[in-house]
């Protein structure tokens, strides 16, 4: 068994499994770039379909062929993967993309190959944030009073059952989950500068006309995910119960400190119908818009982080979908100007002074509109006010992302049975490609709910397949591999390497057949 370990690792695609599993052997896999670039015109042309025999130069950039598929067998395969067309997941006259690859993946006779894909169109929708700072981990705030630190695990199943984001990525008692609030216990305060460095959206770049199709949207909803513990019996109570402010810099001049309240009261821990809400809840305390500014006295090429409230600042546009990080390369090389870049910018979390009630406080979380939509698609700061006087802290209402959970169980269902061709999931599609995670992009509760509606919605068949980001330390990056199949592995082939499988076994013909230059071949 080892010696056949050794002769498959250098062409293989390891995978690894969080929870159940499908009932696969162990997977190694290829993934085919022939569709994918034009050496003449240097773009991407990715797979539309599948074709037999192939004729035309520009139709071996755009489909798979069937020796393709005979070539991952012949190699010892039983996993194919290939980047789609995301237009061709729509395809109203014929079988889209992913039917004509899975059926040409598993015919009726022949070998079974299970398939992984990736479509931007599930891939870029993922690339969302959601930040969630937790009081009781050290990771995330540098000051956490004195507060009671308990096990809650009632705040896993927010936003959906099993979502598993109660507790931080690194901690050393999983079950521990909140702090309770409560007075006389000190503040919670200095967001660790690892974690500020999530706080990537922003909608003004520092050279805005050479760069103004790559705009985007620096909104976030400010949140908190608490419970009740002492009741409470009035619904309409502004009574303050706790405070977040964040400290930050005037939107007109980066050299004056400012300070935003956002506050949690005794009437948000009531429904629509003045019910006492006990069981854990997320309560949206506002919104916040993250711009970049720069340090005007200063000639030095410095950004500041500026928060704007909905009170001055118009949103004119709050479709935007494109994300961009704040901290780019030049600024990771450099830890000067990652601590002046977020140096100005705090969260501190207290008690208020006149409160009596006891809640559990799990995180708090800035998320983008689109990763909170997909948490939560009938909350109310995504539907046009129908009240007198609406709470402050849902308006503007963001009704551009009112259909975004639609819209991703639509192109799910696009993908799995070719929108409702096939009567039940393709069996072979075993992975759709999600963002590469890492503890900076924020992506990964986004990605972990969508992971569960996959499995949901595939008979539990697929999963997301996420990349771990290299640079993240051990501990975090198992705390990924647990929610997704864990990132490939690759290995070099040496011109020596004798295949195991092909009938013709010497090393050049066996580099011929994954190098051919008529269909490019496989890594």
């Amino acid at each position: 068994m080892k010696k056949l370990v050794l002769l498959l690792l250098p062409f293989m695609a390891i995978t690894t499994f969080a929870q159940s599993t499908p009932p696969d052997p162990f997977l190694i896999g290829v993934h085919g770039f022939a569709p994918e670039f034009d050496p003449v015109h240097h773009v991407c042309h990715y797979v539309r379909g599948v074709m037999a025999n192939p004729v035309t130069l520009d139709e071996r950039q755009l489909f798979l062929s069937a020796t393709h598929f005979q070539l991952a067998r012949d190699l010892g395969a039983n996993l194919i993967s290939t980047t789609i067309h995301p237009d061709f997941v729509f395809t109203p006259t014929t079988d889209n993309v992913v039917h004509q690859i899975c059926d040409a993946a598993s015919p009726t006779t022949g070998d079974t190959l299970r398939v992984g894909l990736l479509d931007f169109g599930i891939s870029n929708f993922l690339a969302g944030e959601r930040i969630m700072l937790h009081p009781e981990s050290d990771m995330d705030f540098g000051q956490r009073g004195y507060f009671e630190v308990v096990p809650a695990a009632g705040f896993n199943r927010l936003p959906v059952d099993s979502a598993n984001l109660a507790s931080p990525l690194d901690l050393p008692f999983a079950s521990v989950h909140a702090i309770k609030m409560e007075a006389g216990k000190g503040v919670v305060s200095g967001v660790v500068n690892k974690r500020k460095e999530d706080l990537s959206l922003f909608r003004e770049w520092m050279d805005s006309t050479s760069r103004l199709d790559k705009g985007a949207s620096g909104l976030y909803i400010v949140s908190v995910t608490a419970q009740l513990l002492a009741p409470l019996g009035d619904s309409d109570s502004d009574l303050p119960l706790m405070h977040l402010d964040i400290s930050t810099v005037d939107s007109a001049n980066a050299l004056f400190d400012r300070n935003l309240r956002f506050t949690l009261r005794e009437r948000h821990f009531f429904d629509s119908l003045d019910q006492l809400i006990t069981t854990p809840i997320e309560v949206v305390l506002g919104m916040i818009e993250l711009r970049e500014v720069v340090n005007a006295p200063d000639s030095t090429p410095v950004a500041f982080v500026d928060y704007r409230r909905s009170d001055n600042t118009v949103w004119a546009d709050t479709t935007l979908l494109s994300y961009a990080k704040i901290l780019g390369r030049v600024d990771r090389d450099s830890t000067a100007r990652v601590t002046a870049k977020w140096e100005a910018f705090d969260i501190t979390l207290s008690y208020d002074d006149n409160a009596s009630a006891t809640f559990l406080l799990d995180a708090v979380c800035l998320s983008s509109p689109r990763t909170f939509a997909m948490f939560h698609p009938e909350h109310r700061i995504f539907y046009p006010s129908t009240e007198p006087d609406p709470p402050a802290e849902l308006e503007p209402r963001l009704t551009a992302w009112q259909h975004t959970r639609a819209g991703f169980t639509s192109r799910v269902d696009a993908i799995l049975t070719d929108n409702g061709r096939v009567a039940t999931p393709f069996p072979a599609l075993r992975f759709l490609f999600g963002p590469e995670q890492g503890l900076h992009s924020a992506q990964w509760p986004l990605s972990s709910v969508a992971n569960l509606l996959l499995r949901e919605r595939s008979d539990n068949r697929s999963r997301i397949f996420c990349a771990t980001g290299y640079s993240e330390s051990p501990e975090v990056s198992a705390a990924f591999s647990r929610r997704f199949a864990s990132g490939y592995y690759c290995y070099p082939i040496p011109a020596d390497y004798l295949s195991p499988v092909y009938p013709d076994s010497t090393p050049g013909s066996y580099h011929h057949h994954i190098n051919r230059a008529d269909i490019r071949g496989f890594v």
